[in-house]
Formats: C-alpha cells, structure tokens, sequence
C-alpha cells in the first residue's frame, strides 16, 4: 500500500507508486509501481550449508579388531615360510659340500699323488744328528755346522733342487747341489739336497719289488750297506748327502759311479 501523507512527491515518486489525482499535479514522472507476482512471495530460498572443511588428520578405518585365531593362523603361516627357507639353505649347502667332495675325488683320482710316508724323511734326519758326534762329526771338516744343514737344507721332492725330474726314477734316493764360488769356480761347502719322494727311501720299493728283498748280501756288500737295517740304512743316506757337501775335493763324488760303496763304508765306520 502507498501513504502519501508521510511523504512527499519526490520520495513518493522514489517508492514507485503512482501519483493520486486528488493530490495536485506533480513535477516528477516516475515509472509505475509494479508490485511483485505472488509467486514471488514466498519465503526466501535457504544458502547452502558451508562445506565441511577438511580434516588435518585422516580417519581411521573403521572394521572390525583382529581376532586372536586370525593371529595365530598369520603367525602359523610366517612359521611355515621360515621352516621352507631353511630348508633350502640347507639343501643349498648340501648341495656346495657335495660338489666339493666330488671335485676332491676326482683330483685324487686325476693327479698324481704323493705316495711318501709322511715321517720318513723327519725320523733319518734325527737319527743321523744323533750320530753327529766324535768321529762321525769329524768327518765334516769343511761344513761349518752340519746339524744347521741338516736342518735347513735337507728336504723332499719330486723335483731336485734344480727343478728338473729326478733321473733314475725311484732307484735315486736324492740328490745334492753343490754350489761353486763365483769368482773362483771352486766348489764351497754349501748347498742343498732333496730326497726323492718317488724313490725307495719312502716307498719301500724298487721296480715294484720291495727293497727289502733286493737287501741280499750281494747287493749289501755291492752298496756298502753292510747289515743295517732299513732305518740305519735311510740315516747313511742323510750323512751320505751331507758329505757330498763337505767333501769340496770332489773325491767322493757319485759321477760315473753306479753305487758309492767307498764313502758308505767310511760312514759306517766312523758313525755306525
């Protein structure tokens, strides 16, 4: 509705209702007063609620707590897998220790092997240092210290102390390098001697034939072994080399000689 008495033309024109003719001409053309449709009066439409902000923090899932049979099925199964892996970590190292075993097989059946009687060499040496006395250490009138030498430079092979094969086969018992002074080219009391692992001195045997039967006195006699038995005889042999040493004259030299009877038959005397 428009009430003119509390307004004036101006600000009845403003609120856009028409001017009555009873009120006198008027100064302002306004436009007409239109009033809304009633559809328009109904209540005004709600805003939307505001979006619910985000959370700092995301929600825990929600289900249910597992349950102790769950638990222990879970466990169960952990044990299960660790017991497979054991398993084939063991099979594994089987497996490893098999293939060792082989290849150490098959090199014990390819290569050659040591056929000496690991001791042999150790037990002559001992008893010869016993017999380095009196006399028999007489003997050594060139070498400086005999029981040294025995020590360091008495020792076992398959190859002589040139590197080269023993010749003879296993009829040589070993065999002495001399050394020679440089300047001279005279022989000194030094050198080295290695015992032939292949030979009679360890194996016992000759071309197959066990020495023990070739010792007949014939053969004792051709040798100069007298009746030693074969652990004095393996103790001669240890002084025999030592002499070779020694003897810097060259006068008990084995060149050219099928035995050495003369230098075995001194060391009988002087150390048996």
């Amino acid at each position: 509705m428009c009430f003119l008495g509390l307004f004036s033309r101006e600000t009845w024109a403003r609120g856009g209702c028409p001017w009555p003719p009873w009120a006198g001409p008027r100064h302002v053309e306004v436009a007409p007063c239109r009033l809304p449709p009633p559809a328009a009066w109904s209540a005004p439409a709600r805003r939307p609620p505001p979006k619910a902000r985000p959370a700092s923090r995301p929600a825990r899932a929600t289900g249910p707590t597992p349950s102790y049979p769950k638990t222990r099925v879970r466990g169960s199964r952990l044990f299960e897998a660790a017991f497979i892996l054991a398993i084939v970590e063991l099979t594994r190292r089987l497996h490893q220790a098999c293939e060792q075993a082989y290849d150490q097989q098959a090199a014990d059946w390819l290569l050659p092997q040591n056929s000496a009687t690991p001791g042999i060499l150790d037990t002559a040496k001992a008893g010869a240092e016993k017999r380095l006395t009196g006399d028999c250490l007489k003997l050594f009138d060139k070498l400086a210290d005999p029981k040294a030498y025995l020590k360091n430079h008495v020792t076992q092979g398959v190859v002589d102390a040139k590197g080269e094969p023993f010749q003879g086969g296993d009829a040589t018992a070993a065999t002495t390098r001399i050394y020679a002074d440089p300047n001279t080219g005279q022989r000194v009391a030094l050198g080295q001697t290695v015992f032939n692992e292949n030979s009679w001195f360890f194996t016992g045997k000759q071309g197959g034939t066990d020495v023990e039967k070739l010792l007949t006195p014939e053969y004792r006699e051709k040798n100069g072994f007298g009746n030693l038995n074969m652990d004095q005889i393996r103790e001669l042999m240890v002084i025999h080399e030592m002499m070779h040493v020694n003897d810097t004259a060259g006068t008990y030299d084995d060149k050219g000689k099928p035995t050495n009877k003369i230098l075995n038959d001194l060391i009988r005397a002087k150390c048996f």
